[in-house]
């Protein structure tokens, strides 16, 4: 039995130095980095039932830009750890291209997962961090899930905004929400390095219609929240 376990470290060892590891995005000095926001301007107002029939979306206009505050507070957060950020989301080549331009493609690599940027999309964002000189770029877009809700109960959809849930025996419960995500791009040629949640669910006090989205105790609610999800997802990339 020992020689048996010896023979399988050993053998462990040499298949772990034959294969490449991926090199994490906290391992990239973090002096320049771009990024592309997909994120959309309209909050959303969710309300959940306790049947299907009940529940409903609606999208809502708000006086003041979700995506640039979003870029704002990246931003700050990132020019405080010593880094710059520069956003790419209004060039010419990067604003025509399709919400599904964010997305990727997946395989399975000895045992690990790894995103691949479509040609077309690696060539875009080559040109990009070599024109100005860029470490890394971050993608941001809305976020399907929001890791703060528990499993198995009721979920928001959209990027942000009320969300409001009913039940048989208590009063309604409603929150805001902020669900974002990113995904982090290094590497020549780029690839996806990590995907990051910067989801959040916050109770609002009182009742469930007691705070408007055009107001600004409601904008100010928000804007918290996307400073936790800066936080954390800067986090995740050990920045």
């Amino acid at each position: 039995m020992f020689m048996l376990r010896a023979l399988f470290l050993v053998l462990s060892l040499t298949f772990t130095g034959c294969v490449t590891q991926p090199v994490p995005l906290s391992g990239v000095p973090v002096s320049q980095l771009g990024m592309i926001s997909n994120l959309p301007i309209s909050a959303s107002n969710v309300y959940m039932g306790v049947t299907v029939f009940e529940n409903r979306s609606e999208e809502a206009q708000v006086p003041w830009d979700f995506s640039s505050a979003v870029i704002d507070e990246f931003k700050r957060q990132i020019e405080a750890r010593g880094g710059k950020l520069l956003d790419l989301s209004d060039r010419p080549k990067i604003e025509k291209q399709p919400g599904t331009w964010f997305e990727t493609g997946y395989s399975l690599k000895f045992g690990l997962t790894l995103d691949k940027l479509n040609a077309e999309t690696a060539e875009v964002l080559q040109h990009a961090m070599v024109e100005h000189n860029l470490d890394a770029i971050l993608l941001l877009r809305p976020r399907q899930y929001n890791s703060d809700v528990p499993y198995g109960e009721a979920r928001p959809t959209g990027t942000f905004g009320i969300f409001k849930r009913g039940g048989f025996l208590q009063k309604s419960r409603a929150h805001t929400f902020v669900q974002i995500e990113g995904r982090s791009i290094a590497g020549s040629p780029p690839a996806v390095v990590e995907d990051l949640d910067g989801s959040n669910l916050v109770p609002i006090d009182g009742t469930a219609g007691s705070m408007d989205m055009e107001s600004a105790k409601f904008k100010s609610q928000i804007a918290m929240q996307i400073t936790s999800a800066v936080s954390k997802m800067l986090a995740q990339l050990g920045i």
